[in-house]
């Protein structure tokens, strides 16, 4: 978009000139050449130059312009360079949030492996409590132990989600 702008600007300077080139030559003296005729100050100087300073001045110009093309050449290589550079970028910032996101998951899943982990030893701790006291009930051992087979379960499939995510 930022090179069509640019073309636009230039055509309509063109244009508005009259299709118009300034030539500065070697000498200092700026030539201002529309069509066949040469300008000086704004004073038509086809007639008073030589055919050897017209060929200077239009050989100059044609240098102008070959140079002019080729860095729009070059800014259109830039460009394509440049929104080559922007798509790499986009993948790069993808894949970065991407591991980021991975790199979350697989935290979360460790902390929940180790806090199931954690649950599990402290009902095998009350259960071995609840066994050593004398007046314990087998309601109350039965549902310690029902827990505790939740939680090996648990315990199992938080582990296997962490090793999927690693």
């Amino acid at each position: 978009m930022r090179r069509f702008e640019i073309i636009v600007i230039v055509i309509c300077l063109l244009v508005s000139c009259g299709s118009s080139e300034k030539v500065i030559m070697d000498s200092g003296k700026v030539y201002t050449v529309k069509g066949n005729s040469f300008y000086y100050e704004g004073k038509d100087v086809t007639e008073t130059l030589t055919n050897k300073e017209k060929r200077n001045i239009t050989a100059t110009l044609d240098d102008k312009l070959k140079a002019q093309e080729q860095t729009e050449e070059r800014l259109d290589e830039l460009d394509e360079a440049q929104k080559e550079l922007e798509k790499d970028l986009k993948e790069l910032e993808d894949k970065k949030e991407a591991a980021e996101e991975r790199r979350r998951a697989l935290k979360e899943a460790r902390e929940d492996y180790i806090e199931a982990k954690a649950d599990l030893r402290e009902k095998k701790k009350k259960l071995r409590a609840l066994k050593n006291k004398k007046d314990a009930s087998e309601k109350d051992i039965e549902s310690l132990k029902e827990d505790i087979e939740e939680l090996k379960k648990e315990v199992k499939d938080k582990k296997a989600k962490l090793e999927e995510l690693r």
